[in-house]
């Protein structure tokens, strides 16, 4: 008896069980639940690894776990890899190992479907940028070829078939409202983005810890950046000295690489102080610029009457 649960976002687990599930459903008992858990006897197993390994083994002519030791222990290496590698911060790494290793084979491992298959499979599927890449042909001729089988396969197809609503990128879009709100959430498209020349930015100020609205924004750029194939460029917003310290920005390069965030420029705002104070000299001898030399007091009072800078009309031009 096992229950599984499949909560949004979809966790290359829950996908993971369901597949093994349908393998074995002569012998398996499945039901979708609150808790992932297989009751045997008095013991209950827990972890997709553990309880996709038990299941194997109870049932061996069902060849999920290979015919000897050695395709044990690489299929092994295909579930955690599977379940726990296509996050983004490795997810073109990985997608270019796995095309590689189909370069010879039709499986992961040995000559039919296994453990292994079913992970990377759902490893995949539940990465949406691993979705974007396919339809877009850009994740390897064997990895597409390879895809393209698993998914035709009766047993997958039912088990996608069978995963809760909520759990479907397909219906998320008319899924999405509760109580008259529509959830937040979704990515925005980005119309007119080409592939490859997509950049982005993650302007961190070193004047404190990240907090989770920072990693949603490093996540969110970093999705983008992936997606078109684009640059990520790591910036420190370093314009207010008396705020900023070295030890926040240790610990903030820490956190991003917790993140697995993978940026491809790292720089400085400082860094372009000289082409910022040669454009705007440029701007004010255009005319186009000013400096203020307003008190604060008065400028505040100005701004809210809406006066006009005393000197705006009488900008050197000349200078």
């Amino acid at each position: 008896s096992s229950g599984i649960n499949a909560e949004w976002p979809l966790r290359p687990g829950s996908l993971y069980l369901r597949l093994v599930a349908e393998n074995l459903k002569d012998s398996v008992n499945f039901k979708w639940d609150t808790v992932t858990a297989l009751k045997v006897n008095n013991l209950s197993l827990h972890s997709p690894e553990a309880i996709s390994r038990h299941l194997a083994r109870a049932n061996p002519e069902a060849g999920l776990y290979g015919s000897n030791f050695l395709q044990q222990a690489e299929v092994d290496h295909w579930i955690w890899f599977g379940l726990n590698k296509f996050g983004h911060g490795d997810f073109n790494s990985s997608i270019r190992y796995c095309d590689e290793v189909l370069a010879q084979n039709s499986y992961m491992v040995g000559s039919n479907l296994s453990l292994a298959d079913l992970s990377v499979y759902s490893g995949l599927m539940s990465n949406h940028s691993f979705n974007v890449v396919l339809s877009k042909g850009l994740c390897g001729k064997n990895l597409t070829r390879w895809c393209d089988h698993i998914s035709k396969l009766p047993a997958v197809e039912i088990s996608v078939a069978d995963m809760p609503k909520i759990t479907r990128g397909s219906d998320r879009k008319t899924e999405g409202k509760k109580g008259g709100k529509e959830e937040g959430g979704k990515f925005a498209e980005l119309p007119g983005a080409k592939m490859g020349e997509v950049v982005v930015r993650f302007p961190p100020e070193a004047s404190g810890y990240l907090h989770i609205g920072h990693a949603k924004a490093a996540l969110l750029n970093q999705y983008y950046q992936q997606s078109f194939k684009g640059k990520l460029v790591m910036r420190f917003d370093d314009t207010n000295p008396a705020k900023e310290n070295t030890e926040f920005e240790n610990i903030i390069l820490e956190d991003v690489k917790l993140l697995n965030i993978d940026y491809d420029i790292f720089s400085f705002t400082s860094n372009h102080f000289p082409a910022m104070l040669e454009y705007a000299e440029e701007m004010i001898k255009k005319g186009l610029a000013y400096v203020d030399d307003t008190d604060p007091a008065v400028m505040k009072e100005e701004r809210e009457k809406r006066k006009k800078y005393r000197l705006r009309l009488c900008v050197d031009t000349t200078a």
